[in-house]
């Protein structure tokens, strides 16, 4: 075995064990994490019923997790990432346990709203996180046995939450109902004709068993779970390893969205040539990066400068361009902006033909030639244009002085 072959092996390995470790303390997190949820919203209905504040916050999170399915998880997992999406819903799960201590209206409807925004990202960025780490190396049929294994491995130490949760429940409350007469109160009216299918909630407040418990007790047992939850926020943060998915496009469409409108402030100016000028240099500085950058996991950003250069200079090229095909070609419009798409659609369509065929180093020095030619071309369009305004001038500063004479 040669030493090259070695070391890929060597890295090999050590990928392996990083994907063992990230899939560990995600396993030992989510099971954290819910052993103090679980715990806590299995108390709601008895422990906080008063104007069911239990029941409605849990229904709060629910309907605050949907709208985030909706409009808010893929922006949070894009900008934060799948470990830092994780850790913001850690902080909002601890919120929300944090505010059963003292659940009145005010303090626990807002914090189930801010759990259950980031709930939807949690499972989300879990989900894909998993995912990415079980389909390394992996394809086809001995890919889909992988995610399956991974999965399964996942939710069958995350279902362990609910005996740990309720086992941490029936300690601390045993322990303090034996210490203290006081601290665990149960009072039972019920109606037993009223038990099991023909139970109404609303209807048997009075009747039905209630349970409160000392406010010593409450700061033991919320403390405990905040505890738990404090533990998997600090594995998470020194331990698991950042993972995101690079949405290049999304970024370049926002940069060139941006910087449109700033150039077409701009344009008031008279900045074009200076605003061209730029945007080459961009598109020069971006190429030249991506032929000598080694791209790595870890420069990850690098792809999103180089987008970001590539949006300004579009946003720049786009409505220059096109208002110089109006200066150019005064009442004849239509006739060079349909030869201006069809120079453009005639360039992509060449490089899509070759693109596959072609080492992309040839392609990006082929982009430089093009680069340089369109500036070549560029430039002898505005010395054109600088000669014909300065040949008007001077034609409107002899007719001037003719008719002074």
């Amino acid at each position: 075995m040669t030493s090259s072959e070695t070391i890929d092996s060597n890295e090999w390995q050590l990928s392996k064990t990083r994907h063992k470790t990230n899939f560990a303390i995600l396993c030992i997190t989510f099971v954290l994490v819910y052993t103090s949820f679980n715990a806590v919203t299995n108390l709601q209905s008895s422990i906080h019923s008063h104007k069911n504040v239990g029941y409605y916050s849990l229904a709060i999170i629910s309907g605050c997790t949907v709208f985030s399915c909706l409009f808010i998880t893929n922006p949070l997992i894009f900008l934060c990432g799948y470990k830092w999406t994780i850790v913001l819903a850690q902080f909002a799960f601890l919120l929300y346990i944090a505010a059963n201590v003292y659940p009145k209206i005010w303090i626990i409807y807002p914090a189930s709203v801010i759990c259950g925004l980031f709930k939807a990202g949690f499972w989300t960025a879990l989900s894909a996180y998993i995912s990415d780490l079980s389909i390394v190396g992996e394809n086809g049929h001995v890919q889909d046995a992988v995610v399956n294994k991974y999965f399964a491995i996942f939710f069958s130490t995350f279902q362990t939450a609910q005996i740990w949760g309720n086992l941490v429940t029936y300690i601390i409350l045993r322990t303090s109902h034996y210490n203290s007469n006081n601290s665990t109160i149960m009072i039972d009216n019920t109606n037993q004709s009223q038990c099991g299918a023909y139970f109404v909630e609303n209807e048997q407040k009075e009747m039905n068993v209630t349970t409160t418990i000392s406010n010593s007790t409450a700061y033991i047992l919320y403390g405990v779970f905040m505890g738990l939850i404090l533990i998997s926020i600090v594995l998470v943060i020194i331990m698991l390893d950042q993972k995101r998915k690079c949405l290049i496009m999304i970024v370049y469409g926002i940069a060139a969205s941006i910087f449109s409108v700033i150039v077409g402030w701009l344009g008031r100016y008279n900045t074009r040539v200076p605003c061209y000028i730029l945007a080459a240099v961009l598109c020069y500085s971006s190429y030249i990066v991506m032929l000598l950058w080694k791209p790595s996991t870890s420069q990850t950003y690098v792809l999103f400068i180089i987008v970001i250069m590539q949006g300004i200079a579009t946003a720049i090229w786009d409505p220059v361009e096109s208002a110089l095909y109006a200066i150019l070609f005064v009442k004849k419009e239509e006739a060079a902006y349909s030869n201006l798409w069809l120079g453009q659609n005639a360039g992509y369509f060449i490089v899509y033909f070759y693109g596959p065929t072609l080492r992309v180093q040839t392609t990006i020095i082929l982009q430089l030639v093009y680069l340089t030619l369109a500036l070549v071309g560029y430039f002898l369009v505005e010395i054109h244009l600088y000669r014909k305004r300065r040949q008007n001038i001077l034609n409107n500063n002899y007719i001037e002085t003719s008719a002074k004479f």
